[in-house]
């Protein structure tokens, strides 16, 4: 008598990768990449030239530079705080578009600059910023199950980041050849005219976001919240929620450290006589390396997040702590103290080094990925069904810091920036490595009565 052949089973990892990667909340989440990067590309470059264009436009006082700048984070911060009720009231993909909307109504402002309207789309900047982060927060959480929510994350980073390489070459190719000097008005259209179309691009995408799939969902399928326990849902999360209060420490490190490599980093290279070579065109490529390293870091945490055996989050902000580390060491002794104040032909600790400089911009953008990449993927898993309200808590204090930033930097020279990233840098660390390490306790002790119960 034959013995029927039973069918061989295959084992969960061995499926093919290939046929995974074609899945539909895979392809929402590279939409949603594509729409942060045209989106934030049109934002990163005309932040290169807005001083010289403000510069060059005698209308308007070269103090609204920093004034612009002030009321777009102030007001971002602010609006965080009810951006997640709107996010779920109007849903993520026409809270991306709307806020997309209000970057483009920024952008058709320097096509006939003046500086009432400049103050004007710069609040409706921070109202779509805030829009905007919450909402690829709350896509990117309905679209990711738990164990892909570290690669997805790591995807939509890399890809948003894609923006300020792609941003970087943008500016080295245009300053070629250029004096540095003032910039002319029909210049000025024609970049702005392109920011413009690129915002309205990332617009375009995300008004055709697909559906997250319903097995996905962190909510019941039809289930709408009321407005008052959406509106305060944030402060409501804070409170309940102990372990948030410790990652403020986290999420105010990344704003103080955003500004520090966005803003005053490239100004304090720019202003390095030493280096002898067009700023603009320096600034140009410390962004390609800096948007090098945050893509390098995703790629890399995508490769390690798509296996299924991995190391924890803790080691990544780990390695992150001690590459910023080195940075801010390279910084210290490469760039004189007052670099980020004024034009400086001051002697540095070293001759001041194009190379080194460059170095640091890739590591300070690398170092960057590990921290967000793995607050992105914390957020995803452990608030799933409060995604959007603990977004807008991460952005509001990111926003903050980086707002006030802006008060404070102008009265400190280097060291004094440097010192206060490094104990921002360690207390993040250590917030951190203590927040996962409740996180696993509070698993353990889940999952032991989950087995007791089940006996």
């Amino acid at each position: 008598m034959r013995k029927e052949s039973k069918p061989e089973l295959i084992a969960e990892d061995e499926l093919p990768i290939v046929e995974e990667e074609y899945l539909p909340e895979t392809r929402n989440v590279v939409q949603l990449g594509y729409a942060f990067f045209f989106i934030i590309f049109a934002f990163v470059s005309q932040g290169f030239y807005q001083g010289p264009v403000i510069k060059s436009t005698p209308s308007v006082d070269n103090r609204s530079i920093y004034n612009s700048g002030a009321i777009i984070y102030c007001v971002g911060a602010f609006v965080n705080l009810v951006s997640a009720p709107i996010v779920d009231l109007i849903s993520a993909k026409w809270a991306m578009a709307l806020g997309g909307l209000f970057y483009a109504i920024y952008m058709i402002g320097f096509l006939f600059l003046n500086e009432i309207y400049l103050y004007i789309a710069s609040a409706l900047l921070g109202i779509g910023a805030a829009l905007v982060w919450t909402a690829q927060g709350t896509y990117l959480t309905q679209n990711s199950s738990l164990e892909k929510s570290a690669r997805n994350s790591a995807i939509v980073w890399g890809m948003m980041q894609g923006s300020m390489f792609a941003g970087g070459i943008f500016l080295y190719v245009t300053s070629l050849g250029g004096s540095g000097g003032a910039i002319p008005p029909k210049t000025i259209r024609m970049l702005y005219g392109i920011f413009t179309g690129l915002s309205v691009a990332g617009i375009a995408i995300s008004v055709f976001f697909p559906s997250a799939p319903a097995h996905l969902s962190p909510t019941p399928i039809g289930y709408r919240p009321n407005a008052v326990s959406l509106i305060v849902s944030p402060v409501k999360l804070l409170i309940t929620r102990k372990l948030l209060f410790l990652l403020i420490i986290v999420f105010a490190y990344t704003g103080v450290l955003q500004y520090f490599w966005m803003n005053l980093y490239p100004a304090a290279i720019s202003q390095t006589k030493a280096f002898n070579m067009n700023p603009t065109a320096l600034v140009g490529l410390n962004a390609i390396c800096a948007g090098v390293g945050e893509c390098v870091a995703g790629i890399i945490f995508y490769i390690l997040f798509s296996r299924p055996a991995r190391l924890g989050r803790p080691i990544f902000v780990l390695v992150g702590a001690f590459i910023h580390l080195i940075a801010f060491v390279l910084v210290f002794i490469n760039l004189p103290a007052d670099a980020n104040l004024t034009a400086s032909a001051a002697k540095a600790y070293i001759t001041p080094s194009i190379a080194i400089a460059l170095v640091t911009g890739f590591l300070l953008g690398f170092g960057d990925a590990c921290w967000n990449i793995q607050i992105f993927s914390y957020l995803v898993i452990y608030f799933r069904k409060h995604s959007s309200a603990a977004f807008a808590i991460y952005k509001f204090f990111q926003s903050a810091l980086f707002a006030a930033a802006f008060f404070y930097a102008p009265k400190l020279q280097l060291p004094w920036h440097l010192l206060i990233l490094v104990i921002f840098s360690i207390l993040a660390t250590l917030a951190f490595f203590v927040v996962e390490r409740i996180t696993k306790r509070a698993e353990m002790v889940r999952e032991s009565l989950a087995a007791a119960y089940s006996e």
